[in-house]
């Protein structure tokens, strides 16, 4: 194809006919829009959605120069000084990877990479009429969560592939959830985000951060998490457990039980019996994702699944302590968030029938359960700072028993 001539492609599924034109990227108008604010930020992504949606193609490239050609088309709205030009902009970049079916691995990675910074701290700008730098980093985790939950374009089994996406995504859910997390303080330079940036995270405690933020924008970090957990459990090589698969799985231990860890620590202090769910629900799916990745473990340098952190994290929720408000428009019940805990608790994975020295889920929740049943007594009647365990009721022994 020589220059000037316009390019074609043959819709997918299309194997006969003449070949169709593809539709000029109207990255200027939306610009324009960005700009203007002629639309909001939901039309706006719903109009990129659809065209992106309607370049399916047979020639994965095409795809990619449009995306390409989008954020640089776009790039005066992403470094605007008002914060809802920035959200617009934001808006069209997650429509289009919305509606763009499936991703190359340096895409997901040169996006991820683009998207990350605006999720944490950005100046905030004095128009009244703005929206604010809290809906930029709202704007920016919506975006990723979309674009973690993408598919690779590559339907095929390569493990190398299915390895390196499950790392980026693992990477972008997590520093995503830190730096929505972020809060200023003294010496942040809101202008300069490479300057101690990775001092910061490295003694970051996770639940401080979330502790600052509203039950929706919690619910919105988790629904982060959950979609690397997601995207992982579709990676066409996830279920694959050979011989020769062995090395690769063994590389990728050490970020999954991070994860892990990571998201267990979420829930440490969390209230709201929506969020509560929702995260329990989301470390179920963890357990059966990861734990099938950590076995047959022969290597004496071996990272095991953190069992012992989730238990920590949900045991204190046990029993639940719930009465629904009446007329409660979200349907959660004591016995709805019963079952969910019961999920994580009573969790049977390879990793608590190969032995070992750590005990695994059943041999923490049956200790657990135990105590309920009959709960034990203080072991030093001279320390003040021990509490005396509560005392069981005939119906607490009931339901530990069923649950036992």
């Amino acid at each position: 194809m020589e220059d000037g001539d316009a390019m074609e492609i043959v819709p997918e599924g299309e194997k006969t006919g003449d070949a169709m034109q593809v539709v000029p990227l109207p990255a200027q108008a939306w610009l324009q829009d960005c700009m203007e604010g002629a639309k909001d930020p939901e039309v706006l992504q719903q109009t990129s959605k659809a065209f992106f949606t309607m370049q399916h193609s047979e020639i994965d490239a095409s795809r990619f120069v449009l995306l390409a050609q989008l954020v640089a088309d776009l790039g005066p709205a992403f470094s605007h000084e008002r914060c809802n030009v920035k959200v617009r902009a934001l808006a069209c970049l997650a429509g289009a990877v919305e509606g763009t079916d499936g991703l190359s691995i340096p895409f997901l990675k040169l996006l991820g990479t683009f998207v990350l910074p605006h999720a944490g701290l950005v100046p905030d700008d004095d128009d009244d009429d703005d929206l604010g730098a809290t809906a930029v980093r709202d704007a920016a985790v919506s975006c990723l969560t979309l674009l973690l939950r993408a598919p690779l374009s590559c339907a095929n089994n390569d493990t190398d592939d299915a390895n390196e996406s499950i790392a980026l995504r693992l990477r972008f859910a997590k520093e995503g959830v830190e730096q929505r997390c972020r809060q200023p303080s003294q010496n942040d330079d809101y202008m300069d985000h490479d300057n101690a940036q990775d001092e910061y995270l490295d003694d970051y405690n996770v639940q401080e951060g979330l502790s600052t933020l509203s039950r929706a924008k919690r619910s919105m970090c988790f629904s982060l998490i959950g979609a690397a957990v997601t995207a992982i459990q579709s990676e066409p090589a996830t279920h694959l457990q050979t011989h020769f698969m062995e090395s690769n799985i063994m590389m990728l231990r050490p970020q999954l039980a991070s994860f892990a860890s990571f998201a267990a620590q979420c829930l440490h202090g969390e209230s709201d019996p929506r969020c509560l769910s929702q995260l329990l629900k989301l470390l179920h799916s963890i357990q059966i994702t990861f734990v099938p990745r950590f076995w047959n473990s022969h290597s004496p340098q071996h990272v095991k699944f953190p069992t012992s952190d989730l238990f920590d994290a949900v045991a204190s929720y046990y029993p639940i302590q719930f009465t629904p408000p009446p007329n409660d428009i979200h349907g959660l019940t004591k016995q709805g968030l019963h079952k969910d805990l019961l999920s994580v608790l009573c969790f049977v994975g390879a990793c608590d029938t190969h032995g070992g020295h750590e005990e695994g889920m059943l041999t923490l929740s049956t200790r657990l359960f135990l105590e309920r049943l009959v709960p034990s007594h203080r072991t030093d009647l001279y320390d003040e700072d021990q509490q005396e365990p509560m005392a069981s009721t005939p119906v607490d022994k009931s339901e530990a028993l069923d649950d036992l």
